[in-house]
């Protein structure tokens, strides 16, 4: 429910501050967090590039509470992997392998058969997301040579497919057709994802999906065929689109790189585009746009524009957001904001509070302290609190190294202090059928409410009283 009181507002959006009950110290330095799996409240399955010692290397470790490190292993083959669960063990991916671990640092890892060709050239193969389905199998998305007779040659392209199938020991699954993605000659996909209705959505650099014109964005149905009522989004060419993150409505979250155009609008220039599970544009969404800077002069900008690269959906239906920007709609925001359902920022939200810099003793990013301080990942923990990764020596002026926790603190503008003077609603949400009477107190006697409107998740005004 939202309650619009003489200017639009948003009833209860949850704040957070620093968990100062937990802090990895410096362990991780010149280096970032890229993944994070969560096994309970306190602890995480974290991998990355980072120095955890005297050089730095690729690593996956398991935190405990208060920061405590309770296992520090490495796999260099996987570099810095997503993770997944599968089979009480982890699937590490996000490279140009697809590897199977457990905690004890025994690999586990299968190569399957469309990562054995004794090819070394540029269309080599990469595992760049996966998805586990109920009956084990294993969706991996990216680039693969599934006839290894046409390496080599002048047909080369047409042995590549870009999502596969596999089984649990690697082999492919025999009734799965083999998704191809059509020119540019290195098409991949770089992201899959499901819709609630059983649906994928697949995205990437590609103009062509299994002959049908579906550039960088694509619908499947439940059995890997094109959906062809999905509206083409995207303009064919080169370029990428990522899709980020799908929400509790289905609605895609997708970043574009500046120089993909948008079909319905050749002149829409922001970096993260809604759209509809239809595949239309999602109107009711504002569009945003982030900046970040080059080097350590922000009044001398040298590549000014950014996206955040991380977004989830929090529980009181608004939308978290971090990346390397730290600005948005020239307002400042530092790399961490909380966004509406209409996509407007919510100002107060996390107080501040993000990633300062990304300076380790006489070591920073190449491309400065600014621009090198991002963040990666978002995650909700079970208990509420934010776990957050990324690359950052410092965050909210603390010294939080690359990691660090979040808990829920209050609501944003208002605290026990602040609770006198405030306008009050009960009861707040509203009962799940809206059978309930909505009481508003005003802060003082001689106020006046001129209007109500409640609005539903998607600004439409369901109700006005005045």
């Amino acid at each position: 429910m939202l309650l619009n009181c003489s200017g639009r507002v948003y009833a209860q959006v949850i704040d957070y501050t620093i968990d100062s009950s937990f802090n990895t110290g410096e362990f991780y330095t010149r280096g970032s967090i890229n993944e994070i799996v969560i096994f309970d409240d306190t602890s995480y399955l974290i991998s990355g590039f980072f120095n955890s010692g005297a050089t730095i290397a690729n690593g996956i470790t398991v935190v405990g509470d208060v920061g405590n490190v309770i296992f520090n292993g490495s796999s260099q083959a996987m570099g810095s992997p997503k993770l997944l669960n599968y089979r009480e063990k982890y699937l590490g991916f996000g490279a140009e392998v697809l590897q199977w671990f457990d905690l004890s640092g025994t690999d586990y890892s299968f190569r399957f058969e469309f990562q054995k060709p004794p090819y070394s050239g540029p269309l080599s193969n990469k595992a760049l997301d996966a998805m586990v389905l109920p009956d084990d199998h294993i969706l991996v998305a990216g680039r693969f040579f599934t006839d290894s007779t046409l390496m080599g040659t002048s047909e080369s392209h047409l042995g590549l497919c870009q999502l596969c199938m596999i089984d649990s020991t690697g082999a492919p699954v025999p009734e799965f057709p083999m998704l191809r993605c059509e020119w540019p000659t290195d098409s991949e996909i770089n992201s899959i994802r499901q819709l609630s209705t059983g649906e994928y959505i697949i995205s990437g650099s590609f103009n062509e999906v299994d002959g049908h014109p579906y550039p960088k964005l694509a619908k499947l149905n439940a059995d890997f065929s094109v959906n062809t009522e999905f509206e083409p989004v995207f303009e064919a060419g080169f370029g990428e689109v990522y899709t980020t993150f799908i929400d509790s409505q289905d609605r895609l979250w997708v970043t574009k790189e500046p120089n993909v155009a948008v079909t319905a609008d050749p002149e829409f220039s922001a970096r993260i585009i809604r759209i509809l599970a239809n595949g239309n544009i999602d109107d009711a969404y504002q569009t945003n746009f982030f900046t970040t800077y080059f080097g350590s002069d922000p009044n001398n900008p040298t590549s000014p524009y950014s996206t955040g690269a991380a977004i989830i959906e929090d529980t009181d239906g608004t939308f978290i957001l971090g990346g390397s920007f730290i600005e948005v709609n020239d307002e400042p925001h530092n790399r961490l904001i909380k966004l509406n359902d209409s996509g407007e920022v919510i100002d107060g939200a996390f107080g501040g509070l993000g990633p300062d810099e990304s300076v380790w003793a006489n070591w920073m990013p190449a491309i400065g302290p600014i621009a090198g301080a991002y963040i990666r990942v978002l995650r909700k923990l079970p208990d509420g609190k934010l776990i957050i990764g990324g690359q950052f020596s410092s965050f909210g002026g603390e010294p939080y190294s690359c990691l660090v926790r979040l808990q829920p603190n209050g609501f944003v503008g208002t605290n026990d202090k602040e609770e006198r003077g405030k306008l009050k609603l009960w009861p707040n949400p509203l009962p799940a059928d809206g059978r309930a009477s909505l009481h508003i107190a005003l802060p003082n006697a001689n106020e006046t409410i001129q209007r109500v409107e409640i609005l539903d998740l998607q600004g439409r005004v369901v109700l006005g009283i005045k």
